[in-house]
């Protein structure tokens, strides 16, 4: 049996599907599960030549992808279709795996296969599930004829139609020890709270909350509160602006794109983004111990932020209670801090590699559809 993801081609950053393989495909090497990464062929154009397909497999590399596992469907086709592919290249044992829902190689989850099809149900699909899109997006789920629906997000089955919940079973896409740090000596100051976040700067992750509440903290005298931001996206520059009209800049940092943030420089993790299903910045932070802050929407952020006990959950784009919870923050002594600290902690070991091990060998159990 061998496992093949079809994703579209990695960019110049790795996002958080990227990562997510990577965490997978690592978990799998474990496991001593045979796995490949098929590329779309919609991607065709950034891969087509030899130098910029060098560049592709370096960008995976870097990110701890193997290179030998990647496969280019627009090169491999050579005239077939993609259904004579895969019934060359699959046996009745494989797995297929969609990683996302605008891509051409979805036609091979509308019709029963000889080999087994899941689909693995992202971020970016939720976030279209919660917003006009649904309607559509739910259809093209509608008429996936799959063995197994994979959900990356805890609670995510609840907003699914119940013929969907009977094959949907959710995996995390990271565990504990994974994405542990080495533990540094910290001692928490609040004189000196430094908060940061991870985000892609896009509209969706609503980072121009987080400007405006450090903005009210300055405006409320707040000078201990610092907030380093990781990651690059489109709204980049004007998010720059914003710092820079309101004066911000001795509080708010831009440290831009990071394979690796380091988590235990900091004292607390704090997010406005409206939706997230694992979310791996978020989780990360966790295990290294950071409370959290974060609005009060699905899927992650209740599943992590214990609302008084590791962080506090805000009512939607509430900037007045981020405040308010930032301010009994800092009133925090060492002994409080801890406490959040270990509970987080306690939070993210739910989530370890005996676990993710057992919910993929059920998976590579389940029967095909017919059988």
């Amino acid at each position: 049996m061998k496992v093949v993801c079809v994703d579209s081609c990695i960019r110049s950053r790795a996002f958080g599907i990227d990562i997510a393989l990577r965490n997978r495909f690592e978990l799998f090497e474990g496991m001593k599960v045979p796995y490949e990464l098929w590329v779309s062929e919609t991607d065709t154009d950034i891969y087509a030549n030899a130098s910029s397909r060098q560049l592709v497999l370096d960008s995976y590399e870097a990110l701890g992808i193997d290179r030998t596992k990647v496969r280019f469907l627009g090169l491999e086709l050579a005239g077939r279709s993609l259904q004579e592919f895969a019934e060359e290249e699959l046996e009745p044992e494989d797995w297929l795996m969609m990683e996302r829902l605008d891509i051409p190689e979805n036609i091979l989850l509308r019709r029963v296969q000889d080999f087994h099809v899941a689909r693995v149900l992202h971020q970016d699909h939720m976030i279209a599930l919660g917003q006009e899109l649904n309607k559509k997006v739910m259809g093209w789920l509608d008429q996936d004829v799959l063995d197994c629906l994979i959900l990356v997000g805890e609670g995510q089955e609840a907003y699914l139609p119940q013929k969907m919940r009977e094959k949907a079973l959710f995996i995390p896409t990271t565990y504990a020890d994974q994405v542990l740090q080495n533990p540094g000596e910290r001692v928490f100051d609040p004189k000196d709270i430094r908060l940061v976040t991870v985000s892609r700067l896009s509209e969706e992750k609503n980072v121009l909350l987080l400007l405006k509440i450090m903005a009210l903290l300055k405006f409320k005298g707040h000078r201990q509160f610092t907030l380093d931001i990781y990651g690059d996206g489109p709204d980049m520059a004007m998010l720059q602006d914003v710092v820079q009209l309101n004066d911000l800049e001795d509080m708010v940092h831009f440290k831009g794109y990071h394979s690796q943030v380091p988590y235990q420089a900091y004292d607390a993790y704090i997010s406005s983004s409206l939706s997230e299903a694992f979310a791996t910045s978020l989780y990360e932070s966790l295990v290294n111990g950071l409370p959290l802050i974060g609005l009060d929407v699905r899927y992650a952020n209740r599943a992590y932020i214990k609302h008084g006990e590791n962080g506090w959950l805000i009512p939607q784009n509430d900037a007045n209670q981020y405040i308010a919870h930032l301010e009994q923050f800092s009133q925090f002594g060492e002994k409080e801090w801890r406490g959040f600290s270990e509970k987080s902690k306690e939070l993210a070991n739910r989530y370890n590699r005996e676990l993710l091990v057992n919910l993929w060998e059920k998976v590579f159990k389940m029967s095909k559809i017919g059988d």
